[in-house]
């Protein structure tokens, strides 16, 4: 990740657009699990390979 001359993280578009969407639906009151649930299918339906990270086995959360 590169950064600016002061020092700070320069993130992508794409980056930017997903941590938008991601602040809008938590304060529309959704978990990061139901989150990372739409994310993922946004991504399915507009032909967006997952993030490496997804292809990771999930931890399952405690109930």
């Amino acid at each position: 990740m590169s950064s600016s001359n002061g020092g700070h993280r320069l993130y992508g578009e794409d980056a930017v657009t997903a941590l938008r969407v991601i602040k809008a639906v938590q304060r529309l009151g959704f978990t990061l699990e139901e989150v990372a649930e739409l994310l993922e299918a946004g991504r399915h339906r507009h032909g967006h390979p997952p993030p490496a990270s997804r292809n990771e086995p999930r931890r399952s959360s405690p109930t």
